[in-house]
């Protein structure tokens, strides 16, 4: 008992750490969280592709310590283990940047801590692929020792944010949709959400 509690605290401070260094990178450190009512999104053209048609269905994913696990092709890259996660960015961890020849472009001072910024980049689920992201090289290791198998990155907001994702947990199958052409039919509640500098809030 004391061991797994001990596990799931070790992995709860990783993500914290991750969540924190990410904050900078959308300027969420040098002002308090607080809503923007003046501010509209501004729309744009969708920044995907599918296989076929407009959705991809029945994505294998794994589960360890309760997180989704996906493999992810970066840049037509062999099948790499993303952590699916909601955090603002997606990161790749640096050493897989580097063995892919990920170039940087711009840096970014996170409180001491020098990260880079890659663009261009595109990652692909089976079925679909977002295209033109901008992901942050962080190092990894420290997930990949926790969650079992070599961690190559995070999938977070910049990609989630395109679609509609269902993900059955009892099956480990996710689906995604193009949003336009989404249509809910279960017997599902709705619960509103708010999202505050890209990070998903419900009242509970």
């Amino acid at each position: 008992m004391r061991r797994t509690f001990s596990r799931i605290s070790q992995i709860a401070a990783h993500i914290i750490w991750v969540l924190i260094l990410l904050n900078p990178l959308h300027g969420t450190a040098q002002r308090p969280i607080r809503n923007e009512p003046g501010r509209k999104p501004v729309a744009s053209a969708p920044n995907y592709h599918f296989t076929s048609g407009t959705n991809a269905l029945g994505i294998p994913f794994q589960l360890s310590s309760n997180f989704v696990l996906v493999q992810v092709r970066i840049n037509n890259s062999r099948p790499l283990w993303f952590l699916f996660s909601t955090a603002s960015t997606s990161i790749i961890d640096t050493r897989i940047a580097k063995e892919l020849g990920l170039p940087v472009q711009g840096k970014e001072d996170l409180g001491g801590i020098e990260a880079g910024l890659i663009p261009g980049i595109s990652l692909a689920l089976p079925g679909v692929t977002a295209l033109n992201l901008t992901v942050a090289p962080l190092p990894l290791d420290f997930l990949s020792s926790i969650m079992g198998r070599a961690i190559a990155g995070t999938i977070g907001y910049d990609f989630i944010s395109q679609f509609v994702i269902e993900v059955d947990y009892a099956a480990r199958r996710m689906n995604v949709y193009a949003p336009a052409s989404y249509r809910y039919s279960g017997s599902g509640d709705v619960i509103q959400i708010k999202f505050i500098d890209k990070s998903p809030f419900i009242a509970v």
